[in-house]
């Protein structure tokens, strides 16, 4: 919980450089460049990371052994590479039809800009799914330091890209720091991986015994990601709104948003991913008394936090 807390102090160190260094009208380009790659990120792969991934791989790992485990990790990864690539390509190709939707009031030459920024940073979701899905493999068995300090490095490499660059190349500073902070939050975790026991399984090949656990991940996921749909339906609706509102409307939006989230993310979060290993462990044993015992009293894990990056 102290490095969430410390994840979300940093949190508000980058919004107010940000907010210091930048004009108005470019914080609300960058927020909405943010839009589309947060958008496929969320729903169709943060339900799926989140809610599915960790009790079936647990249930795999507990009742098949570590190999079975790393398998489905390595058709899970090669699956999200595939999705993510493809949804990259096409909105990439898309942008100049789609940037308008976001904010149809830009100028032109700002429209141009929302563009080209939206276009890089649909990199930022490619990095985060395997970030993510290596955090999730970590807290399945047990390895909750690098995950917790993942967010911390992520949001410190934006604050000094801010801090360094932003009075020369403006925008692009914040951009540039944004992909170098996610392929940090990827790299930090990879030792950690490997000590864990993990191997990628390559070539990927879904056997008929293994597509399975597949289809049991997809079926988990689905309710969450239509939950997360509609919320980032709403979330682009009023980021329409506010693109129509003086500038500097979307970047308050999105600072309110992001204060607002705290304390659910410090105190539900860090405790529903500490607890949520142990619970699914529970699960796939069939120990109900087990899993009453680790919702009431979860395990105190001094590093064991939920990511969170806005």
């Amino acid at each position: 919980m102290a490095t969430l807390f410390s994840s979300n102090i940093l949190g508000f160190v980058r919004d107010r450089l940000m907010a210091q260094k930048l004009p108005a009208y470019l914080t609300d380009i960058y927020f909405n460049a943010f839009r589309l790659p947060d958008f496929i990120f969320t729903v169709f792969i943060l339900g799926t990371v989140t809610t599915a991934f960790l009790p079936i791989f647990t249930k795999l790992q507990e009742r098949s052994g570590q190999e079975a485990a790393n398998r489905l990790a390595s058709q899970v990864l090669a699956n999200f590479a595939w999705l993510l690539l493809a949804l990259t390509a096409i909105l990439y190709l898309a942008m100049p039809n789609l940037a308008p939707l976001i904010s149809p009031f830009a100028e032109p030459d700002r429209q141009l800009l929302l563009i080209q920024a939206s276009r890089l940073l649909l990199l930022q979701p490619i990095i985060f799914s395997l970030s993510y899905l290596v955090g999730s493999i970590l807290n399945a068995r047990k390895y909750f330091l690098a995950n917790s300090i993942a967010p911390l490095v992520y949001n410190l490499t934006i604050i000094l890209f801010i801090y360094f660059g932003a009075d020369r190349f403006g925008l692009a500073a914040i951009i540039y720091g944004v992909l170098a902070g996610a392929i940090l939050h990827l790299a930090i975790q990879l030792p950690s991986l490997f000590a864990s026991g993990f191997r990628l399984i390559w070539p990927v090949v879904t056997e008929a015994h293994s597509a399975g656990p597949l289809k049991e991940i997809l079926a988990l996921a689905w309710p969450r990601t239509l939950q997360l749909l509609l919320g980032q339906l709403v979330i682009l609706y009023f980021a329409r709104l506010a693109a129509g509102l003086p500038a500097g409307s979307v970047a308050a939006l999105t600072y309110a948003d992001n204060i607002q989230t705290v304390p659910t993310v410090i105190f539900g979060n860090s405790l529903a991913l500490a607890s949520f290993p142990y619970l699914a462990e529970a699960a796939v044993r069939i120990d109900v008394s087990l899993m009453k015992s680790r919702r009431l009293n979860p395990p105190q894990q001094e590093d064991s936090v939920a990511q969170f990056d806005f």
